[in-house]
């Protein structure tokens, strides 16, 4: 009997499934904070969804799964001084090799998780990954399962609102303005993946007075790396400069060649991002 057709990252993670074997358990006290079910909309049964249970992390869409084992929560993963936003990242084993995270962060309306997966998992996630916000739709840290919005408004999200800035800075790059003020603020940078896509652990993108004009503020690191490797840049206003000041373990860079003051503002801003201490 022939197979019945599925998107392809059903697929794959039905190929993907891991057997059991001795396992590592999440400590209550990280699921109480973290546990539960996730999703970009909660209230569509059908929409992929996260869940965070003791012994597994899974990616799940009705019944197909791909199961993340031997979890472990790491509250140090981006070294001693993280973004504000950031919670824990909770790490499992994908047949016993291949790398599946969940990014807890938090902000107003609660907490969310992005993925991280290995390259070998990345074809499958390609549809959960991109800097996707999964909101926390159930557990002791949240109350908005409480009150479901209705299934039909969960299928329409609302438009964002004009001049809306995107959840995450890599989503900055589908405007060509930004696209094109980035490239050539990087030129031989371009060849450094984490700063070319921006697609590294950030929180989202906001905007801010500095060195006396308006600019949009994104703080980006390399995945798995952000306290040698992390960034922040200023985009201006006027959609037609970008500034970067990028720290690296072996040298401290400056790109886009910012007028001295913005200079300034960025080193500021680089530790007031990353090197603050955690509130």
């Amino acid at each position: 009997m022939p197979r019945p057709s599925c998107l392809p990252i059903l697929c794959i993670m039905a190929a993907l499934q891991a057997p059991a074997w001795a396992r590592d358990r999440l400590d209550a006290d990280a699921i109480a904070r973290f546990g539960g079910s996730y999703a970009t909309e909660c209230g569509n049964p059908a929409a992929l969804r996260l869940r965070v249970l003791p012994d597994a992390l899974l990616v799940e869409r009705g019944s197909q799964r791909l199961v993340g084992r031997d979890p472990q929560a790491s509250y140090s993963f981006l070294g001693p001084t993280p973004p504000k936003s950031f919670q824990v990242a909770l790490l499992s084993q994908v047949n016993g090799k291949s790398e599946l995270m969940f990014m807890v962060n938090r902000d107003r309306a609660g907490n969310y998780i992005q993925i991280e997966a290995a390259p070998e998992l990345r074809p499958a996630l390609a549809a959960a990954l991109a800097g996707r916000k999964f909101r926390q739709c159930d557990g002791a840290a949240t109350t908005a399962a409480a009150n479901p919005p209705p299934a039909s408004a969960a299928l329409k999200p609302p438009a964002a609102a004009p001049g809306a800035l995107p959840e995450h800075p890599s989503a900055l790059l589908k405007d060509p303005a930004f696209r094109n003020a980035w490239r050539a603020a990087l030129g031989a940078e371009t060849r450094e993946p984490w700063l070319a896509t921006l697609n590294g652990p950030a929180p989202a993108p906001r905007r801010v007075s500095a060195a006396g004009g308006r600019f949009v503020l994104a703080a980006f690191c390399k995945p798995h790396d952000c306290y040698d490797n992390s960034a922040v840049l200023l985009y201006s206003a006027e959609g037609s400069r970008a500034y970067a000041y990028v720290h690296r373990v072996n040298r401290d860079i400056l790109l886009g060649n910012p007028p001295p003051p913005v200079a300034a503002e960025l080193r500021r801003l680089w530790q007031t991002e990353w090197r603050a201490p955690s509130r």
